[in-house]
């Protein structure tokens, strides 16, 4: 017969076995749209601060998710470390599923630094993404 310690210790391992998986596949990075494939990231700083060299180019920008816009699950915010600067990432209808644990998680996104007329007589600026890898 098995002591209550052993059998205790034993359910014990079994349940860390169980949740190690999803452990690790939450730390696992996931790939969004065609993924990332251009170079050096351009700081969210950089993006605000002169936001018109950027207009028109493809960039990469690294930084914290750190809002999912409300009854747009195709938009998400960007933020630098601080958290106080960020862009908004406008991916694609089809290939893009955000993961319930976004926020907080740091993304590579790369897409297009697009102007915009959010409402009229206002400018704003979003990257059009083409692909994301969330960590």
């Amino acid at each position: 017969m098995i002591s209550r310690t052993i059998r205790n210790l034993l359910v014990l391992a079994a349940a860390v076995l169980t949740l190690l998986p999803a452990v690790s596949a939450a730390n696992e990075p996931v790939i969004l749209g065609g993924g990332v494939a251009v170079g050096d990231p351009v700081p969210v700083e950089a993006l605000l601060i002169d936001p018109e060299r950027y207009v028109g180019k493809t960039v990469v920008v690294d930084g914290v998710v750190t809002a999912i816009e409300p009854g747009n699950v195709r938009r998400i915010r960007i933020s630098d470390t601080d958290g106080v600067r960020a862009v908004t990432l406008q991916l694609p209808s089809a290939g893009f599923r955000i993961p319930d644990d976004a926020i907080g998680r740091r993304i590579l996104a790369e897409g297009e630094f697009v102007r915009i007329e959010p409402k009229p007589g206002k400018v704003g600026y979003i990257i059009r993404g083409t692909g994301a890898v969330l960590r």
